[in-house]
């Protein structure tokens, strides 16, 4: 992410990658952080308030 200029927070990196290693398909969070990360992995992410 840091290559693409993106700071994301390592330990969302580490739960989406464990996410799509378990085969889901979303991620529901309050954290924007993984706005970024869905935009190169073929996880869906849905923020909630």
């Amino acid at each position: 992410m840091m290559n693409l200029g993106k700071k994301v927070n390592t330990l969302d990196i580490l739960i989406a990658v464990i996410a799509i290693e378990n085969g889901a398909e979303k991620i529901l969070t309050t954290d924007k952080d993984f706005i970024e990360i869905s935009k190169i992995t073929d996880i869906k992410v849905v923020i909630y308030h």
